[in-house]
């Protein structure tokens, strides 16, 4: 496709593709160009050509409690020789010695609770020496990428639960936590993503960026701090491709190995799926659309430059192919992020800390007996609130919280 001059008043009206399939090439059709002056240096870090290649789950982490049969004297003692035996020949090695199962063993587990790490064909397990999930989740499954790719998520699951119960597991009820999940769409971009396109288009609620360059060509633009729960990533895919030997890649693309394909992608980790509302392996399959709109709305977007208003700006079309990509992930219903007031935890995080508490004080009061001891503990603070505003406090909390106590005896948001 021939270049437009930049500079000139066509390109600045039409920065895309004339095509019925948006996810193909986009036009501008979101209130136009408003008239803003934008310098041409600017014009020129655009992205032009684009074409649609693939949206889906590329990483996927769960956390199981699982209830284990016989666990120390079977499984844990199998487990145990087989990562022995993996640490002295120093790399994974097929782990036979447990009935209708093929995996391999590795010599070292996922630290610090996980002590084994089995690998199938198609996930990572990692178990814990906990004969239940009744303390902590005591089993991680990470799945590989090409399996997500490739098979159907709840098919994948179902081979899954098979393989724990063939170890001698079940998993409890509401045992599964979804605790990492990564989405992404590809492109097709021949002339690359400009770095200066992506920093002078953006509209983020992070305030943090990061990006690695070849000379002055972009590889990977990061928006978020990587520690973050929630992270997005602009990359390279093809060159990442050349690294990994991820080449099954091309056949999903139906297209033969080249250069320019890019990726945009989402990390999201626990704490940002509970705030979606995300717990079990059905709930994310039924808000992933949901989730993927409001990232790519909300939490971060590329906009043509026509307005000095960045809540008036036009969807770059390139941008608006990216929020499109939805519909792909499921059915698209309304999904919008609870983060509480500070980020604080909620009630249960401060029952269980004051549990803890209470031990320590009837250890050092030198308490046997529960009710004598919570009887003390309470009476003791009884007496601390005595000479303090205990009324005023607890409103100042409130109200810091973003929670007022109404006359009726119960707590509601304050709408702020």
């Amino acid at each position: 496709m021939a270049e437009k001059d930049c500079s000139s008043n066509e390109c600045k009206k039409d920065l895309g593709l004339e095509s019925d399939d948006r996810r193909q090439a986009g036009d501008a059709v979101e209130g136009q160009n408003m008239g803003a002056s934008v310098t041409p240096h600017v014009l020129m870090s655009d992205v032009k050509d684009f074409q649609y290649l693939s949206c889906g789950i590329d990483s996927l982490d769960l956390s199981l409690a699982v209830t284990w049969t016989d666990f120390y004297s079977g499984l844990c003692r199998g487990l145990s020789d087989g990562k022995k035996e993996a640490q002295r020949r120093d790399s994974p090695f097929v782990f036979d010695k447990i009935p209708k199962t093929i995996c391999s063993i590795h010599p070292r587990g996922k630290s610090p609770n996980y002590s084994y790490h089995l690998e199938t064909l198609n996930f990572h397990l990692f178990i814990a020496s906990a004969e239940d999930g009744s303390k902590f989740q005591n089993v991680y499954v990470s799945f590989k990428s090409k399996a997500l790719w490739l098979l159907e998520l709840l098919g994948l699951y179902g081979e899954l639960v098979t393989f724990i119960r063939d170890l001698g597991g079940e998993i409890e009820n509401s045992g599964v936590l979804v605790s990492r999940c990564d989405l992404c769409a590809d492109y097709f971009i021949p002339n690359s993503i400009p770095f200066e396109f992506l920093r002078s288009h953006a509209v983020c609620r992070s305030r943090k960026t990061n990006q690695y360059l070849d000379g002055n060509n972009l590889e990977t633009f990061y928006v978020g701090s990587r520690k973050a729960p929630l992270q997005a990533r602009i990359y390279d895919k093809s060159k990442e491709i050349l690294k990994s030997q991820k080449d099954w890649f091309f056949e999903i693309w139906e297209m033969k190995p080249s250069k320019g394909v890019w990726r945009v992608e989402f990390q999201l980790r626990r704490p940002i799926l509970k705030e979606y509302g995300i717990n079990s392996l059905q709930q994310l399959i039924g808000r992933l659309a949901g989730v993927w709109r409001d990232l790519t709305e909300n939490w971060y977007s590329l906009k043509l430059l026509d307005n000095n208003h960045t809540c008036r700006r036009t969807t770059h079309p390139w941008w608006k192919s990216v929020q499109d990509c939805a519909i792909e992930f499921g059915p698209l219903l309304q999904v919008s992020r609870e983060i509480r007031s500070g980020g604080r935890a909620n009630h249960e995080f401060f029952l269980n800390r004051a549990a803890k508490c209470f031990l320590v004080y009837s250890a050092i009061m030198g308490f046997h007996d529960l009710d004598d001891g919570l009887f003390d503990f309470t009476d003791a603070l009884r007496r601390y609130w005595q000479d303090k505003d205990f009324t005023e406090e607890r409103l100042l909390k409130a109200i810091e919280l973003g929670k007022v106590f109404e006359r009726t005896g119960g707590f509601d948001d304050i709408p702020i």
